[in-house]
């Protein structure tokens, strides 16, 4: 079919359409049916005759070219083409695509549609400033300015395909970008097209659509210390006070945030409790940024005995403050000059160091029982460890200690069991000779004898 013959087809589609619409109204005088919602009843009159539009209107510019409009079916606005049309003919059929996507209740917004990527980003960047913490909204700005921007921050988002999008995911793997950078570059473009979705710019999202798969994300499984080597640790730092950080960040599982932003005011010593209300990061210029939990939610927790006993005689040291007495918005793990530390000079200064000091020690210790024996010995594992592997390593020993998931999830501050399962019930080494045993002796109990007896 030629585009004449189909343009008349489709014209011939409406016009059918529209007696039916226009009969479809019983008692209702012919002058009230001239428009219902933005729609002009009655039917045009012959090829060549001068008549009204079944739907919306066109006009002859001084320029010689046409433009269409019609209005819209919801809010009853005039709605105008967003370019004009060489002749009358492209101009209808630009009114009839918009007829049919108004019948199917898919109506876009023309000038949004035209609108390129990069216009949505300034809205979007502000919403993440006000609902993420500092350290994820710097993840996501340079996942758009270095991965999305680049490609996409010029075009409109009409234009944005999921073959395109293929390509996109394609050429960055193809670059070598890590499979997390891909990931959250892609999660920042698909969250802007949601946007132009939301707004009716385009009708739906081409990375929801989109064939080529994200890389799969490698699975690190980090170490679950014991409580020994958590001693070992901490007997390795070289400040009181960095020690009993180590213990606080495995017996209470804090995030390291969490625990650089502890007050005094927050310890109830006499009952032996903590109350968790803040953490603090650094944003993406280095600055200091105290915020909420990660999850927005305080929880208070129990402190072991010895814990409280250690924290009670770490505060006593401390120098006091204002008028002999600490404040307490006072710090417990401060700087220096009383103010907040810095994660990353805490592991150039005392957390790395001491790594260094507990393999350095096995290493000797290796030595000095290859030197009695005569004869190699296997190595003592290294200890390869960061402050947040200390949580995972509260979250296994809570679990082996009997408390639920939905405890432990509430004891670490998770939005939901499912993270707490998937990220920090970690086995311990040895761990499942232990749980063999166990169901050894439940065995016994249950039959009174011994397993195969």
């Amino acid at each position: 079919m030629s585009d004449p013959e189909q343009y008349q087809h489709i014209l011939l589609i409406n016009h059918r359409e529209t007696d039916a619409c226009a009969q479809s109204v019983p008692n209702v005088p012919s002058t009230s049916r001239k428009r219902i919602r933005g729609w002009r009843m009655g039917r045009p009159k012959a090829s060549g005759a001068r008549g009204k539009r079944a739907f919306g209107s066109l006009r002859k510019l001084p320029s010689g070219r046409w433009q269409a409009r019609y209005s819209d079916p919801v809010t009853g606005e005039r709605v105008t083409s967003p370019k004009t049309f060489v002749t009358k003919t492209d101009a209808a059929l630009w009114l009839d695509i918009k007829r049919t996507d108004t019948e199917r209740g898919v109506v876009l917004d023309d000038r949004a549609a035209r609108s390129t990527l990069a216009d949505w980003w300034p809205d979007y960047f502000e919403s993440i400033q006000r609902r993420l913490r500092p350290s994820t909204v710097t993840s996501y700005e340079q996942a758009w300015r270095l991965r999305v921007k680049p490609t996409f921050g010029s075009m409109e988002v009409r234009r944005i395909k999921p073959g395109l999008v293929d390509d996109w995911i394609a050429d960055l793997a193809d670059k070598g970008h890590a499979p997390t950078k891909i990931h959250q570059a892609g999660g920042v473009l698909k969250r802007l097209l949601d946007r132009a979705v939301r707004d009716d710019a385009i009708a739906s999202n081409p990375m929801s659509k989109r064939a080529e798969p994200l890389p799969r994300l490698p699975k690190t499984e980090r170490p679950v210390l014991e409580p020994s080597e958590v001693y070992e640790l901490a007997g390795a730092m070289k400040h009181d006070e960095d020690a009993l950080l180590v213990k606080v960040l495995m017996f209470l599982g804090l995030r390291i945030g969490e625990a650089f932003a502890l007050q005094r005011g927050d310890l109830n010593l006499r009952q032996k409790t903590v109350t968790i209300r803040r953490s603090v990061g650094e944003n993406g210029t280095g600055r200091i940024v105290i915020s909420e939990t990660k999850t927005r939610r305080e929880r208070t927790l129990a402190i072991p005995d010895q814990l409280a006993r250690e924290l009670t005689k770490h505060l006593k040291s401390q120098a006091p403050l204002s008028g002999g007495l600490p404040q307490r918005d006072a710090l417990v793990f401060p700087r220096k000059d009383g103010g907040y530390r810095r994660y990353g000079n805490f592991r150039r200064d005392s957390w790395n160091p001491a790594v260094k000091r507990v393999n350095d020690a096995r290493a000797k210790a290796d030595a000095r029982r290859a030197k009695a024996s005569g004869k190699p010995v296997k190595a003592s594992p290294r200890m390869s460890c960061t402050p947040h592997d200390l949580r995972g390593t509260c979250a296994s020993l809570l679990i082996d200690s009997g408390a639920s998931v939905r405890d432990v999830a509430d004891y670490l501050g998770h939005a939901d069991i499912a993270t707490t399962l998937n990220l920090y019930a970690r086995v311990r080494p040895g761990r499942s000779t232990e749980v063999a045993r166990r169901m050894d002796e439940i065995w016994r109990a249950s039959i009174g004898g011994t397993p195969g007896s």
